[in-house]
């Protein structure tokens, strides 16, 4: 996974295909004063309490940041720690989190994407050129391509999101999703 802006530049031995472009959404507590609207403000979340798991993605974290400065706000508080211990967090209404598109919905947490899309995600297969699997590359991009979408259908958060969508000129292209 790679961050448009902030890629992940490979090696020339390998070669990699684009399954999907997502946006990056928010985990609330459901008692949360925003939970009930369709979309989040990433400025309305400029107070805070950040969870993030214990990753070394520095990508993620730049783009985060880089998000929040165009949202008008540095972010003040971002504690890391275990990913096991967010949702109960987050349910518990302790903080909010970036997450992504597929992520499964769990007791007291809702996923809601952030008004105006201001951070994505690309998944990617990436494999050895010369490799055993190069033969076999695309019908494998292929069936994982679709494969993410039939997740997408059942995400009833990304589905709407999918379906209200307009993309705006720049954006990174979120990849057509075939129609159940």
């Amino acid at each position: 996974m790679d961050y448009p802006g902030y890629e992940l530049a490979l090696p020339p031995e390998l070669d990699d295909a684009v399954l999907a472009v997502e946006p990056i959404f928010v985990l609330l507590s459901a008692g949360h004063p925003l939970a009930g609207q369709p979309e989040v403000a990433l400025a309305d979340l400029a107070t805070e309490q950040w969870l993030a798991g214990e990753g070394k993605d520095v990508r993620m974290r730049s783009l985060f940041r880089a998000a929040c400065r165009r949202a008008g706000f540095t972010p003040r508080r971002v504690q890391r720690m275990n990913a096991a211990v967010i949702f109960p967090l987050i349910g518990q209404g302790h903080g909010v989190a970036l997450t992504h598109a597929l992520t499964p919905a769990r007791p007291g947490v809702l996923i809601r994407p952030l008004a105006g899309d201001p951070m994505w995600a690309r998944q990617r297969l990436i494999w050895p050129s010369h490799g055993p699997l190069a033969p076999h590359a695309h019908p494998l991009r292929d069936a994982l391509t679709e494969a993410y979408w039939a997740e997408a259908r059942r995400s009833p958060v990304y589905r709407d999101w999918l379906d209200r969508r307009t993309p705006t000129p720049g954006e990174p292209a979120v990849r057509a999703r075939p129609r159940a």
